[in-house]
């Protein structure tokens, strides 16, 4: 049996809290064979509810942030017997960056609101995989509105696996083929792509 895996997660700390980094460092690593030459999408972690502040962050520094988003419904906080669209970020405590690893990327760990880039094993930050980032943008207006309570799945639907390793985890459907689904999570420090049994999606709250 695997073991249950679990999504990185920020800690709860405050957005004005000090880096825990003292300084800025590039990796001595050899640049990531994908990466040479070319731009790609990177995950940013962010700190607890600063998905914007940091994609704002990010393009005031000249980088090219991407932060999905999901309309979801909502109680609304003074009148609790009515409800309300609200947009959300569709990977709570996460947003993209498009970088040249030929360019310093370091500074993107010290924007207001970034927590970390995510890194892999070399130091190098970890490339998503090619058209991930490109199929969430294609898919924002089937975002935008939240599905009816029957609809069908279709790639770009906010949802969750109710499997038990993969349970409460925020996802979207990329691919519906037959019986099964193929969505996109982050989880074990990566984005990262799961075929599932349709059966077992249930819609995001």
């Amino acid at each position: 049996m695997l073991d249950a895996p679990t999504l990185d997660r920020s800690p709860h700390t405050r957005l004005d809290a000090a880096q825990q980094d003292t300084g800025p460092r590039q990796a001595s690593a050899p640049m990531p064979s994908g990466c040479r030459g070319e731009p790609r999408w990177f995950v940013v972690a962010t700190y607890p509810q600063a998905e914007r502040h940091a994609a704002h962050s990010l393009a005031h520094r000249g980088y090219r942030p991407y932060l999905p988003l999901v309309t979801v419904i909502r109680r609304d906080r003074v009148t609790r017997t009515m409800t309300r669209p609200v947009q959300i970020p569709l990977f709570p405590a996460y947003c993209f960056v498009r970088l040249d690893l030929r360019d310093p990327w370091y500074p993107v760990r010290y924007a207001p609101g970034v927590y970390k880039l995510l890194l892999d094993a070399e130091g190098w930050p970890q490339p998503v995989a090619r058209g991930a980032v490109e199929a969430l943008e294609a898919t924002e207006l089937v975002r935008a509105i939240p599905p009816a309570a029957n609809a069908s799945w279709a790639p770009g639907m906010p949802c969750r696996a109710a499997t038990s390793p993969l349970r409460d985890l925020d996802a979207v459907v990329t691919q519906v083929h037959g019986n099964n689904a193929t969505i996109s999570l982050i989880m074990l420090g990566q984005m990262r792509q799961l075929t599932v049994p349709v059966a077992c999606l249930v819609a995001r709250e």
